[in-house]
């Protein structure tokens, strides 16, 4: 991120932090108020970094980028350039290291329909995005899905993975290898497409198809799923502005079916045929109706889709394609299944919504309350799951956005979240925005007249281990 010094800005980072420090009980900055605290940060930045305190650095991003999405209403460009340059620094101050994986996805997202819209003005951003993630995944010993995202790297014209890919690829096993020599002349058919086009289009998500189809072969089905879902996420983008392409998105649906079938993830994949049924016509149609009603008595309850989803399936079946409208019923038929015990379901519809809302809120900030109810319900999701460090990712991402009525909702969560986490990470890193929301909760709860309510088991960690913002 570009940060550029000013005369005006102060002499040490200390000083910069104790300003943040000294005005979080004053009232909210205004826009212009964040637009040169952002000159500060950046100044302040530099000196952290300089100091080898990544902590104090990690935090400061935090709490700019947070400002910034809180004063906007939305996230912006500022929000996906912090979370680029924050993603690395958990792995230097935090022993959670699921974090950043969280982040890079989201960040892959965004610059990938971008890229698309903007007809490839951020593609070195999209190939330096894939490359990072390749490393995370290399990291975690997940070597055909390293080498897939480091080669999708180097297509978009990123060169700076080329030696890990190699190291990665001279480590394989001889079935690994095999398996990489299948995509191989997929792969170097992206390569060449690459060299002329700069942005995913349909010629390149049916290479990310072809793959797909391979890794499923050899029962790669993680790994196919990557390929899939750059499939949806081009075909989502180009969608986005065309309308046309929904029958190739229910394609796609019919195949991630498959994927979550072979891996017994079954209320996944009921909703991934039922997708497909609405948005594809004769052969494809009827094998996803069929595969469907396969599906449906091996999940312990069952949703019957026409009738607990009529608007859905209306919209879908009629437009085939996906529309700002069916985007909206899937928020809202997403929370609903959620409350009505059908979890999975649920969030599958959330996820799917997400990819749009974030599109929308970013071009239209009237839509950030949407973004932040698709946040939340998604927390609380993998909070019900156990999946603690991804119920915190969309819970910070949320807390910029919540409204007052529902604070102490995402404030009870977060401090939950907070407590489990501290299992595996000692020093809960606390962003200032949600800090500011702990006493904000607190302070509704003595303004209604509560009793003092038990120590909630975050308090006794904060004191131990009470960070400087």
């Amino acid at each position: 991120m570009g940060c550029i010094k000013s005369k005006d800005s102060p002499a040490n980072p200390a000083k910069t932090i104790q300003v943040v420090e000294n005005k979080q009980q004053e009232p909210e900055p205004t826009a212009e108020e964040v637009e040169m605290r952002k000159e500060q940060f950046c100044f302040a930045l530099e000196g952290f970094c300089e100091m080898g305190d990544y902590k104090s650095a990690l935090l400061s991003y935090l709490d700019i980028c947070h400002l910034d999405t809180k004063v906007n209403k939305t996230e912006g460009g500022f929000t996906y350039s912090c979370f680029e340059g924050f993603f690395p620094l958990y792995y230097k101050v935090s022993q959670d290291k699921d974090l950043p994986f969280y982040y890079l996805q989201a960040i892959i997202w965004n610059y990938t329909w971008r890229n698309v819209l903007q007809q490839g003005a951020l593609l070195p951003a999209v190939g330096r995005s894939y490359r990072e993630y390749g490393k995370l995944l290399a990291e975690k010993k997940k070597k055909i899905s390293a080498i897939i995202y480091l080669e999708l790297s180097q297509a978009a014209g990123d060169a700076g993975g080329h030696e890990l890919l190699e190291n990665i690829i001279s480590g394989l096993t001889e079935d690994e290898k095999k398996v990489c020599n299948s995509i191989k002349p997929s792969i170097e058919n992206l390569k060449d497409l690459r060299k002329t086009v700069k942005f995913e289009n349909n010629t390149i998500a049916e290479i990310y198809i072809k793959i797909a189809k391979t890794l499923t072969d050899y029962k790669k089905y993680s790994e196919a799923m990557i390929l899939y879902k750059r499939a949806l996420d081009t075909y989502t983008a180009g969608n986005f502005q065309s309308k046309n392409l929904g029958e190739k998105i229910g394609l796609i649906y019919y195949e991630m079916g498959i994927v979550a079938k072979s891996k017994n993830k079954y209320s996944r994949a009921s909703v991934y045929f039922f997708l497909a049924r609405c948005l594809t016509t004769d052969n494809l149609q009827a094998d996803a109706d069929a595969q469907l009603r396969k599906i449906t008595p091996l999940l312990s309850k069952s949703i019957n889709y026409e009738t607990d989803c009529p608007k859905l399936t209306e919209l879908l079946t009629k437009d085939k394609t996906e529309t700002e409208e069916s985007y909206e019923v899937l928020i809202n038929m997403g929370s609903t299944l959620q409350k009505q015990g059908f979890k999975e379901e649920g969030a599958c519809f959330l996820r799917r919504a997400l990819a749009f809302i974030t599109y929308k809120s970013f071009e239209n900030k009237e839509k950030g309350d949407r973004l932040a109810q698709v946040l939340l319900e998604l927390s609380d999701f993998y909070l019900f799951k156990k999946k603690y460090s991804k119920a915190q990712f969309f819970g910070e991402r949320a807390a910029p956005l919540v409204k007052d009525e529902k604070v102490n909702d995402l404030v009870d969560k977060l401090k939950d979240i907070y407590v489990e986490n501290s299992k595996k990470n000692p020093e809960p890193l606390i962003p200032a925005m949600v800090r500011k929301l702990f006493d904000k909760a607190h302070e509704k709860k003595v303004n209604a007249g509560l009793k003092q309510q038990p120590i909630h088991p975050l308090a006794q960690i904060q004191q131990k281990y009470d960070n400087k913002i």
